[in-house]
């Protein structure tokens, strides 16, 4: 009894590490996309701040500085350290990558030419020079907007911003609600509304009406021979015709008609002379 209740104590253990590292890990992602933390959840906050601090020390200070020491061992705070870590060396190398490539496109003339720090986070007026040197739509799916310390991404028209801070999605609206414009069936694809007829119908011209179909003048016919074709709304009829001879009193071929109940009975030709 006890091994299964240990059993169980490390699997719960386990659920909810592993849920604390699913949180973590989206907060680094907010952090790297978005620069601000501000879309966070709780949980993933601690993280995303951590990511933060982190690659301001590795902008600054390269990955000599990436060491997060001893933060204590429960769960929240070994994420923490290992974001920031992880944060701040990402940004060590983008700093140590970006000033190799300045030092390829403008090679010093000068052997007493000092060699450029790496980055620094953008604050204040350099913040629009942080927009600009990234490749469009690189920071942001749309539009970067430069804010004292950092930026932040806004979004197109018709367009709201996700989550991550980053990328943009499509407002979607259902058109056909709460006013249909379609005679009878709405559709909105999301990117334009389509309207279509009941069984029985066909589209107008104008692409929104619906008028009835008179199957009685399909080719090929949707009745019998034997039957007669009437149109109705939406739908058709298939009568039966009637026979002349019965009209007349007369019975059909193969029968006579039987004067005491005045009916047609069937002629047995087996009974009949040759």
């Amino acid at each position: 009894a006890l091994g299964s209740l240990c059993i169980f104590a490390m699997d719960q253990c386990c659920k909810e590490y592993f849920q604390k590292k699913r949180d973590c890990d989206a907060g680094v992602d907010i952090s790297t996309s978005s620069q601000t933390c501000d879309s966070a959840t709780e949980s993933a906050k601690s993280c995303c701040e951590e990511c933060g601090r982190g690659k301001e020390v590795g902008w600054s200070r390269g990955e000599a500085g990436c060491e997060a020491g001893d933060r204590g061992t429960a769960a929240e705070d070994v994420l923490a350290g290992s974001a920031f870590e992880q944060c701040c060396k990402n940004a060590a190398r983008e700093g140590k990558e970006k000033e190799d490539r300045e030092g390829q496109s403008h090679p010093a003339t000068n052997k007493n030419t000092k060699p450029k720090t790496a980055a620094k986070p953008a604050t204040g007026s350099a913040v629009a020079s942080l927009c600009e040197e990234y490749a469009p739509n690189e920071l942001c799916a749309h539009h970067c907007i430069p804010v004292p310390g950092s930026y932040k991404c806004e979004c197109n028209p018709g367009y709201m911003l996700m989550a991550d801070g980053r990328n943009c999605k499509e407002v979607v609206k259902n058109r056909c609600k709460p006013k249909n414009p379609c005679q009878h069936k709405c559709n909105d694809n999301g990117v334009e509304v389509k309207c279509s007829c009941r069984r029985g119908y066909q589209l107008m011209a104008d692409g929104k009406s619906c008028e009835d179909i008179d199957e009685c003048k399909l080719d090929p016919p949707v009745c019998l021979p034997s039957t007669q074709c009437y149109n109705i709304q939406g739908s058709y009829k298939c009568i039966p015709k009637k026979n002349n001879n019965q009209e007349k009193g007369q019975c059909p071929s193969g029968f006579i008609r039987n004067v005491k109940n005045n009916v047609c009975d069937d002629i047995n030709e087996c009974t009949q002379p040759n």
